[in-house]
């Protein structure tokens, strides 16, 4: 397989960036969680360091939801969910680590 400069260049954005992976699964309805979320992390930090992220980020990913929840009884469109998610989770990083990594939300 040859290695071309695009995928060089998407490496190289990996790892300067990170990426974070935010599985969910929840009531469309209540915004409640079906089960609990997982979080996994390349390329941000040490792997000491990042258990002790993650598990923030768990905490806050439950506030989010709700605060999202108050959002949608006043008309925020269902939509705009993953995007408010993934830019909470960007401003998380950047705030603890000033790094702004790539972030996908999986709906399971």
């Amino acid at each position: 397989m040859e290695i071309t400069r695009s995928i060089l260049k998407e490496r190289r954005t990996l790892a300067e960036k990170g990426i974070v992976f935010v599985s969910i699964d929840f009531h469309p309805e209540s915004f409640r969680f079906i089960s609990e979320p997982e979080i996994v992390t390349f390329g941000l930090v040490k792997e000491d360091i990042d258990q002790f992220m993650v598990d923030e980020l768990h905490h806050r990913l439950k506030e989010w939801v709700e605060d999202y929840s108050l959002l949608f009884d006043s008309g925020k469109a269902r939509e705009d969910f993953d995007e408010f998610l993934r830019i909470h989770v960007r401003r998380f990083y950047f705030k603890q680590l000033n790094k702004k990594p790539i972030v996908k939300i999986i709906h399971s």
